[in-house]
């Protein structure tokens, strides 16, 4: 569940013909420890790992050099267990996968008044929300994160399912269009997760992404 969430954030899952199933995960290099992890979890040969460098214009008009670290493969087992599992309702219409809704719906059903860390489908959904937030999300300090994407609606069901009481706000990014080389700016939305579950989520996976981890919980 936790690589389920990563490859939600920042994965690449492609489908060419019936022949050419593709699954993708790039990070920069200073998360390399991830595309290893990641690796290591699927099969998939460390010296394959591809390491590239590449320019891109920041807000500011300046070019600078992104280091960056990936893994691509073709396995279509894998990505049909994906699709399985809901990916391409998060990637085409930003809904939650229907995984997440129905292993927090069985965790309630067990017992409402538990926390979600306490059932075994509970961790698994906690699982997730921890690989995403490693991936599309900030460390705010103290017990402070935030999840952050351009999908309100996706945003909007996980404060529903966890029972987040803070609500979705706007959080526009500045960017350089790549024709113009003019800034714009990409709307994409942020929502607090709040420090309860946020120690639920530390709790669930201790080989997360460690500077997204207070310092209590590394």
């Amino acid at each position: 569940m936790y690589w389920f969430g990563w490859l939600c954030s920042d994965g690449w899952v492609s489908k060419h013909g019936d022949k050419h199933y593709q699954i993708q995960l790039k990070l920069k290099r200073k998360d390399r420890i991830i595309i290893e992890r990641f690796a290591t979890v699927v099969g998939y040969e460390q010296d394959r790992i591809y390491d590239e460098s590449y320019l891109i214009e920041d807000e500011d008009g300046e070019f600078r050099v992104i280091n960056s670290s990936r893994v691509i493969f073709g396995c279509k087992p894998m990505w049909l267990d994906l699709d399985k599992l809901g990916i391409f309702e998060f990637k085409i219409h930003g809904n939650v996968p229907r995984i997440i809704k129905d292993l927090i719906k069985r965790a309630r059903r067990k017992n409402k008044e538990v926390q979600l860390i306490e059932t075994i489908e509970g961790r698994l959904a906690l699982c997730f929300l921890m690989g995403f937030y490693d991936g599309d999300g900030n460390y705010r300090g103290g017990m402070s994160a935030r999840i952050l994407n351009t999908k309100r609606r996706f945003l909007e069901e996980i404060a529903s399912l966890f029972g987040i009481s803070n609500n979705v706000n706007e959080n526009n990014k500045k960017i350089i269009d790549e024709k113009t080389h003019k800034i714009v700016w990409k709307t994409r939305y942020q929502l607090h997760l709040g420090p309860q579950l946020f120690k639920q989520m530390l709790l669930t996976y201790k080989e997360s992404l460690l500077r997204k981890r207070p310092d209590d919980y590394l």
